[in-house]
């Protein structure tokens, strides 16, 4: 049974996104570029996975992703046909663009492009899933936190972690703010090709990124929250279980 992640780590996590977001749309230029830098980590977790070999050792295996946050189930159409709404408006569908302003090769008119549109995209994230504190719970299901497989896009690629999932559905999330903060969610794992999650969370990916033709069928991870600990070098840090 899935538990709701605890204050201390939303405070780190998801009310961090929310503050961050709206110093973005206001216009905020981040005091120091390279804690700005160091805080994206709250966003992007290891995951990390194992496996019992017949032989009776054990094959690891992690890798950083992105991680987002997701809304409960009643909410979850609703909020995903809100993303599509924008990304076709603004648009940055799959059938109408094919070079983004995140990929390396993009011109300077694409990255222009991308920026106003990430920007017009922070106020609609705001309004649909970066909530206060005192309605979060009612719109978040803080059960749960969400990716994209994108190791799948590249045939001939190894894809470790997709291939470890198939064997063992239980999974860690490792995070790590440098010099200090870590957490770690033990968590289990539902692999969806279709449906509400699907569409949800590749919706919350391109509604910030835009859709990218080759990612648009890739797997979605569920992580249903199992246990929390806090792994910071601090005093009250060091393993303590915290749900």
């Amino acid at each position: 049974m899935a538990i709701r992640l605890p204050d201390e780590f939303l405070n780190y996590a998801y009310f961090w996104r929310q503050k961050w977001a709206k110093e973005m749309v206001d216009g905020k230029v981040p005091d120091n570029m390279f804690k700005m830098l160091i805080d994206t980590t709250r966003i992007l977790p290891a995951l990390c996975s194992a496996e019992l070999n017949s032989d009776g050792s054990m094959s690891t295996n992690a890798k950083i992703i992105g991680a987002g946050f997701v809304p409960k189930q009643e909410c979850l159409a609703e909020v995903s046909k809100i993303f599509r709404d924008h990304i076709k408006k603004e648009g940055m569908a799959a059938d109408k663009t094919e070079a983004f302003g995140r990929h390396e090769l993009a011109s300077k008119e694409d990255k222009e492009k991308m920026r106003e549109f990430q920007r017009k995209s922070l106020k609609i994230l705001i309004d649909n899933m970066y909530f206060d504190k005192e309605i979060a719970g009612q719109k978040i299901d803080f059960t749960k936190l969400c990716t994209i497989e994108l190791g799948n896009q590249y045939p001939g690629k190894p894809a470790h972690m997709w291939n470890f999932a198939q064997k063992n559905k239980k999974a860690t999330l490792l995070y790590f703010t440098p010099p200090v903060i870590s957490y770690e969610i033990r968590c289990s794992i539902e692999i969806h090709t279709e449906g509400p999650y699907f569409e949800f969370t590749h919706a919350v990916h391109d509604v910030y990124f835009g859709e990218d033709p080759s990612e648009v069928n890739l797997p979605v991870y569920i992580f249903n929250v199992e246990e929390a600990y806090d792994n910071s070098a601090t005093p009250k840090g060091y393993g303590r279980r915290i749900v």
